[in-house]
C-alpha cells in the first residue's frame, strides 16, 4: 500500500522526537557526495536540528552560503525515508541539555519526503555451480501439491536467487515464450544441496505479462504464505537455515574478492 505524504512526515517527526540516527549527504565542490552518520536533535519553528560532525563544518558553510540542498536518510522499520532540504545555519554549541553541547545545523522542513519499502527477507544469490536447483510446473487450482504434474506443464527454469519469501528465476524458452501468467498456480520444487527436496506453492509476481517475442525471461515467484502448522514451520526453518548459509558464503566470497 502506498504511503500518504502525511505518513512520511509523521515518520520524520517521530525520528526527530526519539533523537533517531540518520545519514547526511553533503555535496562537495568536486561534485562528490560526502556521507556521514548523524542524529536528529530536536524540532524548531523553522525546521529541525541535526548534529553536525567537525569534519562537516566546511561543507556546511558552503551549503548555507549557496542554498544548495543536502540529502538526508533514516530507517523506520523496513522502510527507508529519504529527503533533500536546505541547511539554514550552523551552530557551534547547540545545547543538548544544561551541561552538554554539540555542533549542529538547523535544517529547513523538506518539501517532499519519500518512503522506500526495504526488502524484509534477505535474497541470496545462487551461484552458477550451486547444487541448489529449481523445477517449476503450472498446476490446476484443485490439484494437490504432492501430485506428480504432467511433463507438459513444466516450465524450464534456472534459479537466480532465493529468500524465505520466494525465488528469482530465469524461465528458459525453447521455441516459444514461456507460457505463464500471475494467475497461474505454480508448483515449485527446490532440489537441496543435501539431496533432499522441498515442495512449495507460489505465483508469478513479475513480469505481469510475458512479451510475445520473449526468449529467456527473468521472473520473480512469491511463495504462498505459510500456515502456523508444524509442517510449514519446519519448512520455513529449513529455508531460513539455507538462506543463512548462502548469505554467509556470499560474505566469505566478498572478503576473498571472488565475484
Amino acid at each position: 500500500m502506498d504511503r500518504k505524504p502525511a505518513d512520511n512526515a509523521q515518520m520524520l517527526r517521530d525520528a526527530i522526537g526519539r533523537n533517531g540516527g540518520c545519514v547526511v549527504s553533503l555535496p562537495s565542490a568536486m561534485g562528490v557526495l560526502a556521507h556521514s552518520k548523524s542524529r536528529f536533535l530536536a524540532d524548531d519553528e523553522k525546521g529541525f536540528w541535526v548534529e553536525s560532525g567537525r569534519a562537516d563544518r566546511e561543507l556546511v558553510d558552503q551549503m548555507v552560503g549557496s542554498r544548495r540542498q543536502a540529502g538526508f536518510s533514516f530507517k523506520a522499520g523496513n522502510t527507508k525515508v529519504v529527503f533533500a532540504s536546505t541547511i539554514l545555519r550552523w551552530e557551534p554549541a547547540y545545547a543538548v541539555n544544561a551541561t552538554f553541547t554539540v555542533q549542529a545545523m538547523l535544517v529547513e522542513w523538506p518539501a517532499e519526503i519519500r518512503a522506500i519499502q526495504r526488502r524484509a527477507n534477505y535474497r541470496a544469490t545462487v551461484v552458477a555451480d550451486s547444487d541448489l536447483t529449481v523445477r517449476v510446473w503450472r498446476i490446476g487450482r484443485t490439484a494437490y501439491l504432492t501430485d506428480r504434474p504432467a511433463s507438459s506443464q513444466e516450465i524450464s527454469a534456472r534459479l537466480r536467487d532465493i529468500s524465505t519469501g520466494g525465488v528469482g528465476v530465469v524461465f528458459l524458452s525453447q521455441e516459444e515464450p514461456p507460457r505463464i501468467t500471475p494467475e497461474d498456480r505454480l508448483r515449485i520444487q527446490l532440489n537441496l544441496p543435501d539431496g533432499g527436496e522441498m515442495l512449495l506453492e507460489g505465483r508469478l509476481r513479475y513480469p505481469i505479462k510475458v512479451p510475445k517475442d520473449a526468449k529467456d525471461v527473468r521472473a520473480g515467484i512469491q511463495f504462498k504464505q505459510m500456515n502456523d502448522d508444524m509442517a510449514d514451520r519446519q519448512m520455513l526453518a529449513t529455508l531460513t537455515k539455507l538462506v543463512g548459509e548462502m548469505q554467509r558464503a556470499e560474505a566469505r566470497r566478498f572478503r576473498l574478492g571472488i565475484a
